[in-house]
């Protein structure tokens, strides 16, 4: 396939999609993937399915079943489908390799939930058992699908989270020898499928309100992006470095595998310009000398300002992955006009011959296709990032995170924020979406726990040790006229 038709592929599916999911890219995807070596493998799929009888209510039990089936038909060759039902017992009920007979699954499955109790820890014992099995793929998926908060019998080992036995639990989940990947659902507006992150403190939640076999179905996806997401961690947060010298600055990339580009870039408080010819693409590692012409009769300290992306912007747009910010390091200008150079420079570590199209410096390159269809691909993605904001609706109300002896109240505007800095420790990103739950969140804390879903108003969602919430614009006036107790 050319070059121009995987292009226009890419743009009628992402017009083909338009208004069904969020606008992603899954060739995209790979492609980084592939970059960073994250190369496909088989992998462990273990769902631990709660079926006390509250989960004949509102439907809960049918959507369920209908999701291990839309799970079980998305599997690749040599994926392993494990499936474990508990109540206050727990069963293997169902295992299996691709391809996998869905018919048979289901018929393994009972067909009315009639448990009497919800004992989530039993069940993710029992999904440790099947991942700690010698025979087990290096690469793994554990879910769990729950409607109830936590109710055991008197005598068993999980009855509360301050159990010893949760202590074991995750000490377990700590020692497994592989990659896994940890995902919790939660199918009532009230549950305890956080408990997920008392074993895998990195498990995303995924909260009521999310089409469960739409999610299962793509959960393949999801474990790919949990390989990227954990690939690309050294990256995530480094900062450019900035440095200046006579009439130029050079901006270096920290970076080990992500590319950014610079544009924008000009000087602060109306201090001067920089001289580049379109946007600044940097590789991992490279740096990139841009002269500087400062505005007549300035003087004083100016910063270099710019906007920061990258072309795997798609992606990284589906991680909790910051992005780099240019420094504050400052120019000071006395008041006499340097003279500007003609031209930027990159300064990798040899000067590549003229007329040649490989770099044989050994530094680090893209696939060969890339460079030539930065600009086509490029166009496609913002188009793509254009069309996903224009469906979001702008937000309106606040976004409070409280936890360990701190509250940070965060109004929100716009249809996307990024988190500020907060004492919490918490970064990611905050967007509106349409329906029951306006506002969704893409967060992830210092200490390990992610959170993932949308926000119904005044409903707190707990993450690790903190808990996060959002309120409307009249619950917000509310509580500060007290009216209402904040959370």
């Amino acid at each position: 396939m050319s070059i121009p038709t995987r292009l226009m592929v890419a743009l009628c599916s992402l017009i083909l999609l338009w208004g069904i999911a969020p606008v992603s890219f899954a060739d995209e995807m790979t492609d980084v993937a592939d970059a960073i070596g994250v190369t496909p493998e088989p992998a462990d799929y273990v769902l631990v399915l709660d079926t006390s009888g509250s989960m004949t209510k509102d439907g809960a039990w049918s959507k369920a079943v209908a999701a291990v089936s839309g799970l079980a038909g998305s599997l690749g060759p040599g994926d392993r489908l494990s499936v474990v039902t508990f109540d206050e017992f727990t069963d293997l009920a169902w295992e299996g390799e691709h391809p996998i007979d869905v018919a048979a699954l289901t018929a393994a499955l009972p067909s009315v939930p009639e448990g009497e109790r919800t004992d989530i820890g039993a069940g993710l014992a029992a999904a440790l058992d099947v991942l700690e099995r010698p025979e087990a793929h290096g690469l793994s998926a554990v879910v769990l699908m729950t409607d109830g908060e936590i109710t055991t019998e008197p005598d068993s080992p999980y009855k509360t989270m301050g159990s010893p036995a949760w202590n074991e639990l995750a000490g377990r989940a700590a020692a497994l020898g592989g990659d896994t990947a940890a995902f919790a659902l939660g199918l009532a507006q009230v549950t305890d499928a956080a408990a997920m992150q008392r074993v895998f403190p990195g498990a995303d939640l995924v909260a009521d309100g999310v089409e469960i076999v739409d999610y299962l179905s793509g959960l393949s996806r999801e474990v790919l992006l949990h390989r990227i997401d954990g690939a690309l961690a050294p990256d995530n947060g480094a900062q450019l470095e900035i440095s200046w010298k006579d009439d130029a600055v050079t901006i270096s990339s920290p970076m080990t595998l992500v590319p950014v580009q610079l544009t924008e870039l000009t000087l602060s408080d109306g201090a001067g310009t920089v001289e580049a010819d379109g946007p600044v693409v940097l590789g991992p590692g490279e740096s990139v000398t841009l002269p500087v012409e400062v505005a007549s009769g300035f003087a004083g300290e100016a910063t270099l300002v710019g906007t920061v992306t990258s072309p795997w912007q798609a992606t990284l747009s589906q991680l909790a992955f910051t992005l780099p910010t240019l420094s504050s390091a400052a120019l000071s200008v006395a008041a006499v006009e340097p003279t500007p150079r003609e031209s930027a420079a990159v300064t990798p570590a040899l000067e590549p011959e003229p007329e040649r199209e490989e770099d044989e410096t050994g530094s680090w390159s893209f696939p060969g296709f890339f460079w030539p269809t930065l600009a086509g691909a490029g166009l496609v993605a913002a188009l793509g990032v254009w069309l996903a904001m224009a469906a979001r609706p702008r937000m309106s109300g606040s976004l409070s995170l409280e936890g360990h002896g701190h509250r940070r109240e965060i109004g929100l505007a716009g249809r996307r924020m990024v988190l500020p800095e907060n004492p919490l420790g918490i970064r990611g990103h905050v967007s509106g979406r349409r329906g029951v739950t306006p506002v969704r969140v893409r967060l992830v804390s210092s200490e390990g726990p992610r959170l993932k879903q949308g926000l119904a108003n005044g409903q707190p969602v707990t993450m690790g040790d903190a808990t996060v919430m959002w309120q409307d614009e009249r619950s917000v006036l509310e509580a500060r006229l007290g009216l209402r107790t904040p959370g």
